[in-house]
């Protein structure tokens, strides 16, 4: 069992893993689609969002932040379950509700597109999966590395006292 205070550490470093990978992510996809204005508000920016009613007349902003969004969360969840050995689906879903909230305040509004928050609850959902996969797998190798050692004989004197 965590201490309070390691687990406001693990989730600080939790927090710092999201938005790294979340930020080499949107800027490598930025980059692909030939993007000019990367600016430090995109993870956050659930205003140009996808909108799944209208088919196929997306913008190149629209694609770059609903794919940064499916990427960054799986990666996460399996680089959270490399570190945490248990309560992976906790520190994911702590950590997507403090992104909620960074969100309204860095954007001062609040989403109200369901497709933004069907796009978030799947990307919860995998990342919980690869995360709890990782650390199930992390697990059962560690379980199998673990040597028993053999029971030791009590030494045998064939001298008299």
């Amino acid at each position: 069992m965590l201490t309070s205070k390691e687990t406001l550490l693990s989730l600080f470093i939790c927090q710092l893993i999201f938005y790294s990978v979340y930020y080499v992510v949107s800027s490598i996809a930025f980059a692909i689609c030939g993007l000019d204005s990367f600016t430090g508000t995109n993870p956050f920016n659930f205003k140009s969002w996808v909108d799944f009613e209208s088919c196929c007349s997306y913008s190149k902003e629209q694609i770059v932040n609903t794919v940064s969004m499916y990427v960054t969360y799986p990666v996460t969840g399996v680089i959270f379950g490399m570190f945490i050995s248990s309560w992976v689906w906790d520190f994911s879903v702590t950590t997507s509700l403090l992104h909620i909230a960074l969100s309204c305040l860095v954007m001062l509004d609040f989403p109200k597109d369901w497709s933004w928050w069907v796009s978030l609850g799947t990307s919860v959902l995998l990342m919980i999966g690869c995360g709890e996969g990782m650390s199930a797998l992390r697990r059962w190798r560690n379980k199998s590395r673990l040597v028993v050692p053999e029971q030791q004989l009590e030494p045998t004197t064939y001298m008299c006292k």
